[in-house]
């Protein structure tokens, strides 16, 4: 409603508050990419669309990842894949549980045990 009304200020207020509390939503970064260039701030706007490409591709590689573990649930591998894009990510408690998840279905894999290794480790650090 902001942006229909040019209320330029209002919507960028908005945006951000948003933003502290949702950081890795695509729209927003876009919709606030829009208020930079109608204000002329042309290179915080392609940067804020920059970043709100950026994270619709980790939305969509995410989205890639979690469709292959639904379609093979008995199997490790896209499980595994996964954590090990987490931790590179370093999204370490979420890829613990898929490491342990993969050591569940494949107690002998032993690049899950690594990264599952290194995830714990990553989470006992301040």
């Amino acid at each position: 409603a902001h942006l229909a009304a040019k209320n330029y200020v209002a919507a960028e207020r908005l945006l951000k508050e948003g933003l502290a509390a949702y950081p890795d939503v695509a729209g927003l970064h876009y919709t606030l990419g829009d208020v930079y260039i109608a204000t002329g701030r042309y290179a915080e706007g392609r940067a804020a669309r920059r970043e709100s490409a950026r994270l619709a591709e980790l939305r969509e590689r995410e989205e890639k990842y979690q469709e292959a573990i639904l379609s093979a649930p008995q199997e490790a591998g896209p499980r595994l894949e996964y954590a090990q894009w987490l931790l590179e990510r370093g999204d370490h408690e979420r890829a613990q549980l898929q490491f342990q998840q993969v050591l569940e279905l494949a107690p002998q894999n032993e690049p899950a045990r690594k990264g599952l290794e290194q995830a714990t480790t990553a989470l006992a650090k301040p």
